[in-house]
């Protein structure tokens, strides 16, 4: 929801800052910065830890203290650093998706992480439509003037309050369904450096691992650059608004869930 609610009026904020299209790229691509660099350390301590429910506790307040600052919104800088703050938040996505596969089958994987990624794209369906009345704010709450560019702030450190309490109050780490590998006595010496490296060659660096890394890597940048460009292209050619374009995103993310609903439907008849 976070993606789809901030995108469609980032461009026009950042102009009213006179801020421009170079700066524009740089703060949409902060968000995904930081999260890239988040997202892998997430994922090892929750790994090790098995703490889910700590680790997204934790990443909603860069979530929350992100949106705050994209609210306050006094310059320019101020945005991007608060894109840069909730990108942190948003690299928990990692440690979620691991709690997927610790309580999954195999059999069934597919079709469960389909569904966690057709949740994604069900926010971003709805997330546009909450501009209809978002843009409509016009008032002054402490020190924080909200209007239609930081209402979006607003409204999603609000949104991350209440995911917090839901997840403190409501949610609790389910048990892995598999079986915790055995520790093996070794007989002779082993160098822990060579053997770290051989076994992350033999988990990672297999033809099929880096096939679908790299198409997965091509899907989401071009997914991204598209994002990226749709707000400037359409308000300087077809002079699109904030809901416009909100329209726009929601057609995109229902061919999206589609996509993922299909997969979830042919995962019954075709294997891993």
């Amino acid at each position: 929801i976070e993606y789809a609610v901030i995108i469609p009026t980032l461009w026009p904020y950042l102009e009213s800052l006179d801020a421009d299209k170079s700066f524009y790229g740089l703060t949409f691509s902060a968000f995904c910065i930081s999260g890239l660099v988040a997202g892998p350390v997430y994922g090892v301590v929750t790994d090790r830890l098995r703490k889910t429910k700590a680790a997204v506790l934790f990443a909603n307040l860069f979530e929350i203290g992100g949106n705050l600052m994209y609210m306050w919104g006094k310059s320019k800088y101020i945005v991007l650093g608060g894109r840069l703050v909730a990108g942190i938040g948003m690299g928990a996505g990692s440690s979620i998706m691991a709690q997927l596969a610790w309580t999954s089958t195999e059999s069934e994987r597919t079709a469960v992480f389909s569904v966690a990624m057709a949740m994604r794209n069900l926010g971003l369906m709805l997330g546009p439509a909450f501009n209809v009345f978002l843009r409509e704010f016009d008032f002054t709450w402490g020190p924080f003037r909200v209007d239609r560019f930081t209402s979006a702030g607003m409204f999603m450190s609000g949104l991350w309050i209440v995911v917090e309490i839901v997840i403190l109050v409501l949610y609790s780490d389910l048990p892995s369904i598999h079986a915790e590998p055995r520790l093996q006595i070794q007989t002779e010496p082993v160098d822990d450096a060579q053997s770290g490296k051989l076994d992350f060659a033999k988990e990672y660096l297999r033809e099929e691992i880096v096939v679908l890394l790299g198409i997965q890597f091509m899907l989401l940048f071009n997914q991204c650059s598209m994002e990226l460009l749709v707000v400037p292209t359409s308000t300087k050619y077809f002079f699109w608004n904030e809901i416009d374009n909100s329209v726009f995103y929601s057609a995109a993310a229902i061919g999206g869930v589609a996509g993922f609903i299909g997969v979830r439907y042919l995962s019954r008849f075709v294997g891993e």
